[in-house]
């Protein structure tokens, strides 16, 4: 993933950089466009040049920019879509781990009612000790609860 990102960052320096520079490579000779001008070894050289010449590199230009362009909103693009994927993969990451506390608060509440009930048989607990066990089943009871409404919040 890490090599794939570094590889597309790479590629779009690389774009930006081709970007600045507007050089137009027209019939092995390679022009410099700056706006309206065209610049051939640091000369201007658009007046100099037939209009059909100058017209062929200005469409030259204008696919390049247009190539320079799409890519930079590709690159916006697939950012936006790596930053929704993250946010997705955090949500899900999230409701994972509330499922694993709902999980967990259940099991402790079975557990304990468990225990109550099997101490109560053996006639084991005390008035005090049997209102303590309701204490802590109710206590579990909220926690569950509450790891519920987690869970279904998130």
């Amino acid at each position: 993933m890490k090599k794939i990102q570094s590889l597309l960052v790479l590629i779009f320096l690389f774009l930006a950089a081709t970007s600045y520079a507007q050089e137009v490579v027209y019939k092995d000779t390679t022009y410099t466009v700056k706006r309206k001008s065209i610049y051939l070894a640091k000369v201007d050289v658009t007046k100099t040049l037939k209009p059909e010449k100058v017209n062929e590199i200005f469409a030259i230009h204008k696919i390049n920019e247009d190539r320079i362009e799409a890519a930079k909103k590709a690159e916006k693009e697939k950012k936006a879509t790596q930053k929704k994927l993250k946010k997705a993969e955090k949500a899900l990451k999230s409701k994972i781990k509330a499922q694993k506390k709902l999980s967990k608060a259940n099991d402790k509440l079975e557990s304990g009612i468990k225990k109550y009930n099997k101490l109560k048989k053996k006639g084991d607990l005390s008035p005090n000790d049997d209102q303590k066990w309701l204490d802590k089943i109710k206590k579990l009871k909220k926690n569950v609860t509450k790891a519920e409404k987690n869970f279904k919040k998130s």
